[in-house]
C-alpha cells in the first residue's frame, strides 16, 4: 500500500449562482495514464485551505522499483472544481508534462468546462475556460443537481501540444450540452534529464554509435567555457560524470572507453553553464 505525501478528501457540493447545489458524490480516482515510470492520476477532493471542491493531483514515481506518492490540490478560493480528466502531454523519456480538463462552477458562474496544464517541473497554470455555462441547473426534486457528467480527454499524437476534450455545460435550466474542444498549448520547450526545459538544444555527434569499447564525442563550445560531459541511463540516473573541465572555442572532441559499462541504450548530457546544450542517445553493444 502506498500513501500520498498530502492529504485528501470527500469534497463539498458545489456552488451555483441560485440555491441549487452540484454533487460532487465521491472522491474516486476518475482518470490517469503511465508514461516514464510514472502514474499520473486525477479526482475529486476538498482544498482544505479554501472549503472548495477541487482537483486532486497524484503522481505515484518508481512505479516499477520503489514506488512512492506525491499530490497536490488544484483549486481557487470561491471556486469548484469536479470530475477532472487527465492526459500525458510530454515529448522523451524525461518529459512529464500532462493537460488537465474538469468541471467548474461557482456563485458568480454558471457550470461550465475548464482545463489546466502541468510543466515539467510540476507547475499549474493559471485556468483556462474552455466553455462557460450559460443558466444555472434545476432539474431534480432537490436541492442537489448533477454537474452534468464526466469529462473526458485525449491527446492529438500527430500534433504536438495539442489534446481534444470533452465537458459538460449547462445550457438552459433543464438541459445540459456536450462540448468538444482542441487545446493547444504552446510550451513548445524540449525536457533534459533534470525535468528542466531549454527552448533549444544543439547537435553533439557521437561516433561510432553502437560503441562497443570506446567511443568519441565532438560539439561546439565557448571559449573558456567549464563543461560537464555526463553520461545518463534510460530512467535519467547519472552512470559517470565522463568529463567536467574548461573547453577550447570551437569544436571540441573528447574519447571515452566503455569497457564497464553493460549492454544498452544510455544518453550524453553536455552541460555548459549549468545549462544542458546537448543531449544524444548512445548504444552500448558487445
Amino acid at each position: 500500500m502506498l500513501k500520498s505525501n498530502l492529504s485528501y478528501g470527500l469534497p463539498p457540493n458545489g456552488l451555483q449562482t441560485d440555491t441549487q447545489f452540484l454533487a460532487t458524490n465521491d472522491a474516486r480516482v476518475l482518470s490517469a495514464f503511465t508514461e516514464n515510470d510514472k502514474v499520473q492520476y486525477v479526482q475529486n477532493t476538498i482544498d482544505p485551505n479554501t472549503s472548495t471542491a477541487s482537483v486532486y493531483l497524484g503522481v505515484i514515481n518508481n512505479v516499477s522499483t520503489t514506488p512512492s506518492v506525491t499530490g497536490q490540490i488544484i483549486s481557487a478560493p470561491g471556486v469548484d472544481y469536479a470530475y477532472p480528466s487527465i492526459a500525458y502531454m510530454g515529448n522523451n523519456e524525461f518529459d512529464n508534462r500532462a493537460l488537465i480538463t474538469c468541471s467548474y462552477s461557482s456563485p458568480d458562474t454558471f457550470p461550465g468546462t475548464v482545463a489546466f496544464y502541468r510543466d515539467a517541473q510540476g507547475n499549474i497554470s493559471d485556468v483556462t475556460v474552455v466553455k462557460n455555462g450559460l443558466n444555472t441547473v434545476d432539474v431534480l426534486q432537490d436541492s442537489v443537481e448533477r454537474w452534468g457528467d464526466y469529462t473526458g480527454i485525449q491527446r492529438k499524437f500527430n500534433e504536438p501540444n495539442t489534446a481534444w476534450i470533452s465537458g459538460s455545460f449547462v445550457y438552459q435550466t433543464q438541459v445540459w450540452r456536450t462540448w468538444v474542444a482542441k487545446i493547444v498549448n504552446s510550451d513548445s520547450s524540449v525536457v533534459s534529464s533534470f525535468g528542466k526545459p531549454v527552448q533549444e538544444l544543439m547537435s553533439a555527434e557521437i561516433f561510432p554509435n553502437p560503441a562497443t569499447e570506446s567511443f568519441s564525442v565532438k560539439f561546439e563550445s565557448n571559449p573558456g567555457n567549464f563543461v560537464f560531459v555526463n553520461l545518463m541511463n534510460a530512467s535519467g540516473q547519472l552512470v559517470k560524470e565522463l568529463f567536467a573541465d574548461r573547453v577550447k572555442a570551437g569544436t571540441n572532441v573528447f574519447s571515452f572507453k566503455t569497457a564497464y559499462l553493460p549492454t544498452g541504450i544510455y544518453y550524453l548530457h553536455i552541460i555548459d553553464k549549468e545549462s544542458l546544450i546537448a543531449q544524444e542517445k548512445i548504444i552500448i553493444q558487445r
